[in-house]
């Protein structure tokens, strides 16, 4: 029963992915945001250990079936993909959804690719490109996470929160970044700015990987 434990994370990732969202997207800037975000980062941080665990057990066990083979990257894709775009719609973060359409696009056209290949019995097994990938992604969106963090602990100890202590979707108001540094004043005003832009130079990159991965697979797809 042991070598089965690689399915169970496998299909505990797709289980946790609302649980998160729900702490990410759900955490308004009100009362306990903080201790929200640590709750979403605790299970973002299963979600990605889940991902090199199911691989351990495969390998210690020597359980490699095509159902893993195929279920385990549709999990990393739903689980990666349902984190990009809960990025898109945080307001206080720049993570523009044309850059995740792109993400996405490559997830889905390799996808694709996989389970044509697995049908043909001509499965095309993780190459070294796409390992580097999958951690940059996890390492892009961590930082994310990081950054949301930084801004629920400002939140928390300045008059930010009494500004919008009556506001329920302040996360998602156009408004909310001008607003935050505004009310923070000239001690978190040079900070804003990073905190605002870097998750999308961090996701860029980790995109510009993704993208590169996506080309070296369906070349080595067309020569197999």
């Amino acid at each position: 029963m042991m070598k089965y434990t690689a399915h169970v994370f496998t299909f505990s990732r797709f289980l946790v992915v609302p649980v998160f969202l729900y702490m990410l997207l759900g955490s308004i800037l009100t009362q306990n945001y903080v201790l929200k975000i640590l709750a979403a980062v605790i299970f973002y941080t299963y979600g990605g250990l889940s991902d090199y665990w199911d691989g351990f057990y495969a390998r210690r066990y020597h359980f490699v079936s095509r159902f893993g083979e195929f279920m385990d990257p549709l999990a990393d894709k739903f689980f990666t993909l349902s984190t990009y775009a809960a990025y898109v719609c945080i307001s206080i973060i720049y993570v523009p959804l044309w850059l995740v359409i792109l993400i996405a696009v490559r997830e889905i056209t390799i996808t694709a690719i996989r389970i044509y290949n697995l049908k043909s019995s001509r499965p095309i097994h993780a190459e070294r490109h796409g390992k580097i990938k999958t951690v940059l992604q996890y390492v892009s969106q961590g930082y994310v996470l990081a950054v949301l963090l930084g801004y629920a602990c400002i939140f928390e100890f300045t008059a930010y929160r009494t500004v919008t202590a009556q506001s329920s979707h302040i996360l998602f108001s156009p408004e909310s970044i001008q607003n935050f540094t505004a009310v923070t004043g000239g001690l978190f005003s040079f900070i804003t700015p990073f905190l605002f832009y870097s998750p999308f130079a961090v996701i860029s990159i980790s995109a510009a990987v993704t993208l590169w991965s996506g080309t070296l697979y369906i070349r080595n797809a067309i020569r197999s």
